[in-house]
């Protein structure tokens, strides 16, 4: 492993660790019920892809995690933008 956390394989360094996600997922709690794990594990691996593929940075991270833990937020976003719904 290089010092900055990326693997090297073969000779051939990755920009990220490629065990990083299924590390993360690993840790789903002990408790989980099998949908909820098959669900975790989806949203994880979408999102640490969708970081990867748009190489976001520390504060673009943050923004939108900002932007999913506020409430209002989350009411006006899912509710009008994703789901097409009303409150």
């Amino acid at each position: 492993m290089a010092t900055n956390g990326a693997s090297v394989n073969g000779g051939k360094k990755h920009k990220y660790n490629p065990t990083f996600t299924q590390s993360v997922i690993n840790a789903t709690g002990p408790k989980a019920t099998p949908r909820v794990r098959q669900l975790t594990a989806s949203l994880i691996q979408h999102l640490h892809d969708f970081a990867r593929e748009n190489e976001l940075t520390v504060d673009e991270w943050m923004l939108g995690v900002e932007l999913v833990c506020s409430h209002d937020t989350i009411s006006r976003v899912l509710a009008h933008t994703v789901l097409n719904l009303d409150r």
